[in-house]
């Protein structure tokens, strides 16, 4: 049997708001090519869960390990740069833009030279990549207000894969789509597992999610157990 590394481990996560128990002692594990699917009632914990590994709210107690290295995560931009990409519900992408711009958005590669122009030619390039890598027909030159909901969520994962995301977090990923756009959105999925992408959706129906995949059943405060689909 192959040896799945390691990417994450959330240990004894606890997490208080006035009022609220939201995290009691929750544990967590993501190997490299692993999915798994937070399901559970409004209030179970399962957004505190994923904001505090993207770096938006921080634990009372317990530790974050990426990799097997403890980890501190203050902000949404130091989750980024640890390579935790989380795309939420609602989308966030600039329409009047292209694809390629959008995926390279805030991190544009300059020229050499005093008047730092922005290379323009690579973005297009890298980001016809990205999309070979998730197998998609996506023109990156349209402007994202011309694709369908399902293809602008592809552009959000392609920019998650352009920041050499190790670790993807879907917010209700298949809420706005056809049943055709969800068995396509499962597909990239899929060719992310093999590339070595751990994968996390949260809250969706249970009857969407592909064989094999792991549930994680939330109920009041994070306390959870584990079974998979297969």
């Amino acid at each position: 049997m192959e040896n799945k590394a390691t990417l994450l481990e959330m240990r004894n996560i606890d997490k208080s708001f006035p009022g609220v128990h939201a995290l009691k002692e929750v544990d967590f594990v993501l190997e490299s090519g692993q999915v798994h699917i937070l399901l559970g009632e409004n209030g179970a914990g399962k957004s505190t869960l994923i904001k505090i590994l993207a770096g938006i709210y921080q634990s009372d107690s317990g530790e974050i390990l990426l990799e097997g290295s403890p980890t501190v995560i203050p902000d949404a931009r130091t989750g980024r740069d640890l390579g935790i990409s989380v795309i939420y519900q609602e989308l966030n992408l600039v329409p009047d833009l292209s694809v390629a711009k959008n995926i390279y958005l805030g991190r544009e590669p300059v020229l050499p030279g005093f008047l730092k122009k922005v290379d323009w030619e690579h973005v297009e390039r890298e980001s016809r990549e990205v999309m070979k890598r998730l197998d998609v027909d996506i023109d990156i030159l349209a402007p994202v207000r011309s694709l369908s909901v399902a293809d602008q969520q592809m552009v959000e994962i392609a920019r998650a894969l352009a920041f050499d995301c190790k670790i993807l977090v879907m917010d209700e990923p298949t809420s706005s789509l056809s049943g055709h756009e969800i068995h396509e959105l499962f597909n990239a999925v899929a060719r992310l597992r093999e590339q070595g992408v751990g994968i996390i959706y949260r809250g969706f129906c249970h009857a969407q999610a592909p064989s094999g995949e792991l549930l994680k059943l939330f109920n009041s405060g994070g306390n959870h157990f584990l079974r998979s689909t297969a």
